[in-house]
């Protein structure tokens, strides 16, 4: 690895170099899954501006969800690609930014998106509430507003983009122990991970009670009619068993 090209902006030193099949190792299994992503994200938003019937407000998130990965896999991993069969990220400080952007934004939409899907999916099992498509195209600009927010803030100073220390990725100087690095750090963690992580987990674990109890209750039911009627109770019993 040439330690030149992460003196002025990134934490890479020789000595962190993994050994060069590890690279090309990265680069192989990337390339797979760039070429699916791609692919399969594609099929389902062609199918999804094609078809109207698809056009409800969960599968106007999901698309949302499969736009961000296409950004992905289209423009992120490509450079990541290149950058392991190079065994060092090539392209210089001006891309090392676009690329951090690009990744951190992409991976912000991805995590709030789904915290926003599990919380649709929960008001409407638990609350038996829906979502309109208004309020879901809401939504959608919401999560991608506020992931921009965050990947855009190093570009004011607050923290900054730079070679991660495998040394063929950009990212948040996650190393760094700047104040303007560490508090970056940490808000990114609690606002964009940590919080849309516990949304998801409260989400399907109240989703999960919701449908055992229904569940048990119909069972309940069930074995008090075939008390009363014995000769359901071989039916009761196949079904649930």
């Amino acid at each position: 690895m040439n330690g030149s090209n992460f003196s002025t902006f990134g934490v890479v030193s020789n000595s962190d170099q993994l050994p060069g099949v590890f690279y090309y190792a990265f680069g192989v299994v990337f390339v797979f899954v760039m070429v699916t992503a791609t692919g399969g994200n594609g099929v389902f938003l062609y199918v999804f501006l094609k078809s109207k019937t698809l056009r409800t407000p969960n599968y106007f998130l999901v698309s949302a969800l499969c736009l961000g990965d296409v950004l992905m896999s289209t423009l992120g991993i490509p450079m990541f690609i290149i950058a392991n069969f190079s065994t060092y990220w090539i392209f210089g400080e001006i891309w090392c930014t676009i690329y951090g952007t690009l990744m951190t934004f992409s991976g912000f939409v991805q995590i709030t998106l789904l915290a926003s899907i599990a919380c649709i999916r929960y008001f409407f099992v638990v609350k038996n509430e829906s979502v309109g498509t208004y309020a879901a195209k809401l939504i959608v600009i919401s999560c991608y507003a506020y992931s921009f927010i965050f990947a855009l803030a190093p570009h004011f100073g607050w923290s900054r983009f730079v070679v991660e220390p495998v040394g063929t990725s950009c990212g948040p100087n996650w190393m760094g122990n700047d104040s303007k690095d560490v508090s970056y750090n940490i808000t990114i963690f609690v606002m964009c991970f940590f919080v849309p992580l516990t949304m998801i987990l409260y989400s399907y674990i109240m989703i999960f009670l919701k449908v055992r109890n229904i569940f048990n209750s119909s069972l309940i039911k069930y074995c008090i009619v075939s008390r009363k009627k014995p000769h359901l109770f071989p039916t009761v019993y196949s079904v649930y068993n």
